[in-house]
């Protein structure tokens, strides 16, 4: 097998320089199989489609099923050389695929990786043929068998989704480390404000059949081009024949330092030649930036000398619809987001990601942690360890020279699930093991590199402190949801502040916090795990006030930037985790303006309307058409005025960034506008909410459509995506108007309303996963006329909930009919099933709609109730 190299991402043009350093993409016209059982000598038999690198084979399943697709699939592709490239060297470079590769080239086998998010290649110059076609054939797998994350949060798109490259260059030439450093390695021992000292190794091949004299220059130069450094070396180097050169001492006076303010970089040039002949055979560059840090467990993190408080985000890679499989677009894409934003930290989470987003973040300022998947759990196989290794070491040395990169991580929550998979008479033996893999390999990446700190991100749980697992690492990182997954926003700043209190040495950074929200939800009374907007953005208002105020947390990482997919995940969104701060294809949620408001030193004023633009309530009194709801604007503004539809509402000031106006609706579109007040630059901000107004008094619905739903059980409204109908938060019945008599909320578990499971049937799933447990009836006061009347129901899954009986059985009456005898949704549709139920009835003589619900054993549930008058209408 050839010796493996890792890929390298510098691009020359033979045309542009004298030397032969040639790197193209690969990426057009390969061929994808699904046969499973596929020979690698008769490939020509299977069944191929045409497709484009990159390219995931989950891009259906992985959004629709929670079993998505894992094994074995192939590629292919036919390439030809040029014959006049038969005295160069080949070398073939994948960037990234998910999980396990093997290459084979013209029927023979060129090697294997494992690990889905590190990059690898192979020198074929032995195998490939020139001025001939050549057929790569890649067998990819994305099964993570003792591959790194055996489980995790997200889901484990299969395919080759990165760039693929064919590198040529002069038998003499810059090599490729072992683990994928990219012909530079380059570390900067000392950095200040009067000088930069670096140290530069550079891989040295000789692929000839004669021995090579050569000479090697390095030139560090500014962003203006500027030589301000340099040295050289000349060298001997026999027949297949690698070195390594160290270039010591590089000295930078008076360095212009790295900052998310001030991200100046630096270029790196290797230069080598043959002394023979005199030519210029190879040329690579890199850039780097000089800065230094330092963690301190009461003061924070430390920037070139000054306290810098790290405020970011948590970013996965995938896109709606596209998963995984994104080009370098997407990536930079991203980062600038970021940087709009205001943010200075990304923790990449949780793999290492494209080069190109690492690239973006030190051109544009972004401070990193970086981390390899060792994610809820380990196995005590051997080949688990020895291929975290691995993509530990791949990871350092492959990004090793990004300014940007102060961490680097290798666990997340390992002990997340050994309550759940680890039996209790083993678990001593999992904890003990765990910590001898974190220590040796922290012990790998400070000796690879020992200018970073480590990391590892934990949960809440003893067992970290008692095995001593968080002990190892130079920092620690807290993923920290109370108000989300139980409890409240207060014991957010209980937990940490006891934290510090009992190790007030010890770095720490608020690695994951943040709560789930879905656009059709929305809620004036939020509550945990509810998924509203608005709840969402309550979260992180308190949270982040918490983290600025407490110097000690040296950062914070709101989890998510983006919604991404998760396909283990039901809840309101199945496969999705929508905790992010930007909608899966990247639209700003509202709550994305707050920390802009708090982050951005230029004037932010944003109308926090974009989430909830279609809105629907009931009127003020009996007799208006006009309903208060409450607006919210972001800003960074002192004072703020809001006007709706042309007249003012007054001028409030800005507290943690926002304000709220109780705004007088009317029926239709309305107009906000909001101005700063005294301020220098005229700034602001217009949105239209499009409102609809139910009379409080139903009888007021005289000549006007009537439709009212109810989101029963739930404290939020609910509203169809695709009709923009409105089922209104639950609320009690109050005469000449609509609610519920009696009953309770639903809670699967205290902190839950509702359920979390997936509801098979509809698409309108949050609908279903909230109902109302034993009400006594529902109570519609409309007009007389005739009314279709659709009542919402599911079961839920006795194995997921303890709080309702097996056998729930009742009577459905309306208007005094008994319309559902003997009621059991279990037996007519099965658990987490939605079915829905249409009745007509006729209102006469002022009686109204009034359905009753008479348990006959367990508990009644209703999860959403409809109304809507038919025509010809009857109105007296």
């Amino acid at each position: 097998m050839k010796k493996r190299f890792y890929f390298i991402l510098f691009l020359f043009s033979i045309s542009q320089f004298s030397f032969s350093r040639m790197v193209c993409t690969m990426n057009d016209a390969w061929w994808y199989s699904t046969s499973t059982i596929l020979s690698v000598y008769d490939a020509e038999g299977a069944n191929w489609q045409k497709i484009n690198i990159p390219h995931t084979w989950n891009s259906t399943d992985g959004y629709i099923e929670k079993v998505y697709f894992r094994g074995t699939r192939w590629y292919k592709k036919n390439f030809t050389l040029q014959a006049s490239n038969m005295d160069q060297s080949v070398f073939l470079t994948f960037e990234g695929i998910l999980s396990e590769a093997e290459i084979y080239l013209n029927g023979k086998f060129i090697g294997n990786h494992k690990g889905g998010y590190t990059g690898f290649g192979f020198d074929i110059s032995g195998q490939v043929i020139f001025g001939a076609p050549n057929q790569l054939l890649v067998k990819v797998n994305n099964e993570n068998i003792d591959i790194p994350p055996l489980h995790g949060d997200f889901t484990c798109w299969g395919g080759i989704y990165r760039d693929v490259k064919i590198i040529l260059t002069d038998q003499l030439h810059i090599g490729f480390g072992e683990y994928g450093d990219k012909g530079l390695l380059i570390s900067t021992p000392v950095v200040n404000e009067q000088k930069a000292t670096s140290r530069v190794n550079i891989c040295l091949e000789n692929h000839s059949d004669i021995t090579k004299k050569a000479k090697v220059q390095c030139f560090i130069k500014d962003k203006s081009g500027r030589v301000v450094a340099r040295k050289e070396q000349n060298v001997n180097l026999k027949t297949r024949e690698t070195c390594h050169l160290v270039f010591d001492k590089m000295i930078v006076v008076n360095p212009e330092l790295w900052s998310p303010d001030t991200p100046d970089l630096y270029t790196v040039e290797a230069l080598v030649s043959d002394n023979m002949t005199k030519a210029l055979v190879d040329k690579v560059t890199t850039q780097i930036g000089f800065r230094w840090f330092s963690f301190d467990g009461e003061k924070g993190f430390f920037l070139n000398g000054e306290p810098l408080k790290l405020i970011g985000l948590s970013r996965h890679q995938d896109f709606e619809g596209l998963g995984n499989a994104l080009t370098d677009d997407f990536h930079r894409r991203d980062v600038r987001l970021m940087k709009d934003m205001g943010i200075n930290f990304l923790r990449i989470a949780h793999y290492p990601q494209d080069e190109t987003l690492l690239e973006e973040c030190d051109k544009l300022g972004i401070i990193c942690w970086e981390e390899i998947p060792l994610v809820d759990i380990v196995s005590f196989n051997d080949a688990f360890f020895q291929n975290s290794k691995t993509n530990l070491k791949e990871m350092i040395y492959q990004h090793y020279n990004h300014p940007s990169i102060v961490t680097w991580g290798f666990m997340n929550e390992i002990f997340l699930w050994v309550n759940k998979i680890i039996p209790a008479d083993n678990r001593k033996k999992y904890y003990d093991y765990t910590v001898k893999i974190a220590k040796r390999l922290d012990s790998i990446a400070h000796k690879i590199d020992p200018f970073r700190a480590t990391t590892m991100a934990l949960h809440i749980d003893e067992a970290y402190e008692r095995s001593g697992l968080s002990k190892i690492t130079d920092i620690i990182g807290w993923n920290v949801y109370k108000g989300w997954y139980g409890e409240r926003f207060r014991d957010f700043e209980t937990f940490i502040d006891q934290q510090h209190k009992a190790f007030p040495q010890r770095p720490l950074i608020i690695s994951e916090y943040g709560a789930g929200s879905d656009r059709r939800l929305h809620s004036n009374k939020g509550e945990s795990f509810d998924f509203s907007m608005e709840y969402q953005q309550d979260f992180h208002e308190a949270y982040l006030s918490y983290i600025l105020e407490r110097d000690y947390i040296a950062g914070s990482a709101v989890w998510n930037m983006n919604d991404f997919g998760s396909a283990d995940r039901d809840e309101s969104m199945p496969r999705i985790n929508n905790k992010g701060l930007l909608y899966y294809n990247r639209e700003p949620k509202d709550v994305f303006y707050y920390y802009k408001s708090m982050l951005r030193k230029i004037p932010v004023l944003h109308i926090a309307t974009q989430d909830w633009y279609q809105r629907t309530a009931v009127s003020d009194n009996d007799t208006s058409l006009v309903a208060d709801h409450p607006v919210k604007i972001y800003s960074n503004m002192k004072q703020v005025e809001l006007f709706v539809n042309g007249k003012s509402l007054g001028v409030k000031g800005l507290r943690n960034c926002n304000a709220i106006w109780l705004v007088p609706f009317r029926e239709g579109k309305n107009i906000l506008n909001a101005k700063a007040v005294n301020s220098d630059l005229m700034i602001e901000d217009v949105a239209t909410v499009d409102f609809q107004i139910i009379p409080a008094n139903l009888k007021e619905f005289k000549g006007k459509t009537l439709e009212i739903g109810i989101n029963c059980g739930s404290c939020s409204d609910f509203t169809d995506d695709k009709t923009h109908f409105t089922w209104l938060a639950d609320k009690p019945y109050k005469k000449g108007g609509f609610g519920y008599v009696g009953g309770e909320v639903y809670r699967s578990k205290p902190w839950v309303i509702g359920m979390i499971d997936q509801i098979q049937g509809t698409r309108n799933v949050p609908l279903f996963q909230t109902m109302r447990l034993g009400a006594e009836r529902y109570q519609f006061d409309v007009p007389d006329g005739n009314y279709e009347v659709e009542l919402s129901f599911v079961e839920p899954s006795t194995q997921n909930q303890k709080v309702l009986p097996l056998d729930n059985v009742f009577d459905v009456i309306l208007n005094e009919n008994v319309i559902l005898p003997v009621w059991n949704i279990a037996a007519n549709g099965g658990c987490l099933f939605a079915l829905t139920k249409r009745f007509v009835t006729e209102v006469t003589s002022g009686s109204g709609i009034i359905i009753d619900l008479k348990t006959i054993r367990g508990k009644s549930m209703i999860s959403g109730i409809r109304i809507h008058r038919l025509v010809p209408m009857f109105i007296k």
